[in-house]
Formats: structure tokens, C-alpha cells, sequence
């Protein structure tokens, strides 16, 4: 199994310098293959750059790409999501 993930670059307010974070798609979709995963990404990064625009977001640079997931790293994921939601 595979999943997609982003990594956001951005230019700290107080520091200048460049930080960096990992996030997860949050409908926790999962592909079989590598191949899905990678045929999945156009449209996403698309979308993705399309809300950076229309939120003013001033970003450094950003990247997608996909991970292998086990089925153990999965569960764990949906766990750590319903956490997520939970929260107000």
C-alpha cells in the first residue's frame, strides 16, 4: 500500500530561515501500487497549488511524492485522524 504526502517549505516570520513539514492527505486514501500512487498525484497538486493561490499562501516550495504504508502504519494513521477531528 501506498500513500501520497506533501512536504511544505516556508519562510519562518521570525527566523528567515526555510521550515519544512510533512502532511498527509486527511481522506486517508491509500493506493495499491506505487504506480496508482504516483498517477493520483497531478490532479492533487494541482488542487493543492489552486488553494495556496487563493489563500495568498507565501510558500517556499512544495513537494509531493509517495511512501509505502503497512498495514499497521495504516491503522495508526485513521487512529491519529479520528484524534484530529475530535479536537475543537
Amino acid at each position: 500500500m501506498f500513500r501520497i504526502f506533501g512536504i511544505l517549505c516556508v519562510i519562518g516570520l521570525g527566523t528567515g530561515g526555510v521550515d519544512c513539514t510533512t502532511h498527509y492527505r486527511t481522506d486517508l486514501q491509500i493506493y495499491e501500487t506505487q504506480q496508482e500512487c504516483e498517477a493520483a498525484q497531478p490532479p492533487i497538486m494541482a488542487e493543492t497549488l489552486k488553494a495556496f493561490k487563493s489563500l495568498n499562501m507565501d510558500y517556499q516550495s512544495f513537494q509531493m511524492g509517495c511512501e509505502k504504508i503497512t498495514a499497521k502504519e495504516y491503522e495508526e494513521w485513521k487512529k491519529e485522524k479520528l484524534l484530529e477531528d475530535d479536537e475543537i
